[in-house]
């Protein structure tokens, strides 16, 4: 386990209003109050991009039942192996969250390639895109 620590992988904090999901390629450290995943650095870049999107923004404010005060949530491991996301979509996926990583394109990218990856029609993309606020039943 220690290993993991010194591979590549995608890490993220467990309490937020907004949970971030970075790509490490430095071999950082990390406390207690944050996950990491590591394995094939093609699934874990489409990972982090489809975590960071504003479709999985979304859902996860939807679906995921670890609410905290402010609106936040609890995202342990627990919480994603409940989680229905697709991982193998083509390396373009991959590719364009490379680049996002290398500053070398824009969260606005990375939103349309997993909107294409998902198959979502235009109208799906705007509701996600304006809908900001999620209600809860």
């Amino acid at each position: 386990m220690r290993e993991d620590f010194y591979k590549p992988k995608a890490m993220w904090k467990i309490i937020g209003c907004n949970i971030n999901y970075s790509f490490d390629y430095d071999k950082l450290l990390c406390n207690n109050a944050v996950n990491i995943i590591t394995g094939d650095e093609s699934i874990i870049l489409q990972f982090v991009g489809i975590m960071n999107s504003k479709l999985f923004d979304w859902y996860l404010k939807l679906t995921t039942e670890a609410e905290v005060q402010g609106g936040g949530i609890q995202l342990y491991v627990t919480t994603l192996e409940k989680t229905l996301v697709k991982l193998d979509f083509p390396q373009a996926l991959s590719d364009v969250v490379r680049k996002r990583v290398n500053s070398e394109s824009s969260d606005s990218d990375v939103d349309q390639a997993v909107f294409e990856a998902y198959s979502l029609t235009e109208e799906e993309r705007m509701y996600i895109l304006t809908n900001k606020k999620v209600n809860r039943k």
